[in-house]
């Protein structure tokens, strides 16, 4: 059996240590506004459809994946962490603790949602290819990754202070990444204060 990298145990332990009062602490002053504003460009990008079949991966507390259930989405939520996938069944999703480099789930969704996660991981495309894996065919990839600027710098020196190391890509690296893994180039991009949201789509190829 392979033991999971440093990184990931860090990063488990951090967002265990952290989900209790999560939602409350992100959801105060400029924090609550930023990621209300990327959560409605996320929804944006997504469109979720009664019945769609979403995966939300990296789901933290569950607040998007609660979006998505009520807009009518059937929605599965992935996280490292126990307690945030506990909180994300708690909003009515079916949650699972799983690592999401390696998910063993079989293509059966529409679109995959990967909010604020992707940072985490080293190897970007093999990240995405994974994804790709459990979408069906055109199905969709919704991505919020950092920007490359003081929000960006500011999350990067949060986690370096809580032992966890994340990457701030740029769109090229991230757009790159994608192509590489069989999707499609990004059709949209929704620009926040903090990060950037777009939606790629699966080649036929895969």
């Amino acid at each position: 059996m392979t033991a999971r990298p440093p990184t990931a145990d860090a990063i488990s332990t951090h967002y265990e240590r952290a989900a209790a009062g999560y939602t409350g602490r992100r959801g105060r002053g400029l924090a609550g506004a930023v990621r209300r504003r990327e959560q409605a460009a996320v929804l944006d990008l997504a469109e979720p459809g009664r019945g769609s079949r979403i995966l939300d991966v990296g789901c933290g507390d569950g607040e998007v994946a609660g979006l998505l259930l009520a807009r009518g989405a059937r929605v599965v939520a992935v996280d490292l962490a126990l307690a945030m996938a506990d909180a994300a069944r708690r909003r009515g999703a079916w949650a699972v603790r799983a690592d999401m480099r390696a998910l063993p789930l079989r293509p059966a969704f529409d679109e995959v949602t990967c909010i604020g996660a992707s940072e985490f991981v080293d190897d970007l495309t093999g990240l995405v290819a994974g994804l790709a894996d459990c979408l069906r065919a055109r199905g969709t990839l919704v991505l919020l990754f950092p920007r490359c600027n003081w929000f960006g710098v500011a999350l990067w020196l949060y986690h370096r202070s809580n032992g966890v190391r994340i990457h701030i890509r740029s769109r090229g690296a991230v757009t790159r990444a994608l192509v590489a893994a069989g999707f499609g180039a990004p059709d949209a991009w929704r620009r926040c204060a903090g990060a950037w949201v777009c939606r790629a789509r699966r080649g036929d190829g895969r």
